[in-house]
């Protein structure tokens, strides 16, 4: 009993020592991730890692500040196509292979539905009248991709006997166009093609 009991007073009241502190990384420490910065805008030489997952979609890059920011497809949809996104981040979102679906429960469609289309055909064939009566009236059937926050991508002509004229027309019709409403597929936004008529008139 004496022993245990001189040990331990000496322990108390020794001189007191300094140890040099140790950080244990905590899941709920750490900087909070508010919003996510748009991934062209990290810069390479900030960045620690990048990993990816394909079974949720999910993109993690680590900052050599600490800071860990988390993108679901939604946020990092067609960055992988921006110059200003580092390489490695560009690497990962290609290894992630995102589907492009061609059927969904829900299609993409103009917003406002088909009368908003044709409303807006309207006025583009009336600000391009003099080139429609140049290259000849016509419909076309432009195939093109709708990306999760309405962006629309790799638009061509998928049937219609058209002259170069009316091609360029009817692409220029749908790039100009403001952002579609994207598919859903069981709750969530997806990737999807689109056909729709165009009518040069």
């Amino acid at each position: 009993m004496l022993l245990p009991l001189l040990l331990s007073l000496a322990i108390v009241s020794g001189p007191a020592r300094s140890f040099p502190s140790i950080s244990i990384p905590s899941p709920l420490a750490g900087p909070t991730q508010d919003s996510l910065p748009a991934l062209h805008t990290l810069h390479d030489e900030d960045i620690d890692s990048v990993t990816s997952r394909y079974e949720d979609q999910t993109l993690t890059v680590t900052m050599k500040n600490g800071t860990v920011y988390l993108y679901h497809h939604i946020d990092w949809d067609l960055e992988d196509t921006n110059p200003a996104t580092p390489e490695r981040i560009k690497a990962a979102t290609k290894d992630l292979g995102h589907i492009i679906f061609t059927k969904a429960e829900h299609m993409p469609e103009f917003p406002g539905g088909d009368e908003a289309w044709q409303k807006y055909m309207k006025t583009f064939c009336t600000a391009h009248k003099d080139d429609i009566g140049d290259a000849g009236s016509v419909v076309v059937t432009v195939q093109f991709t709708v990306h999760l926050k309405g962006q629309v991508t790799d638009i061509r002509v998928a049937s219609g006997q058209v002259n170069s004229q009316q091609t360029a027309l009817a692409i220029q019709a749908i790039r100009e166009s403001q952002p579609w409403t994207p598919a859903t597929q069981n709750g969530h936004r997806v990737v999807c093609f689109k056909l729709v008529k165009v009518s040069l008139q």
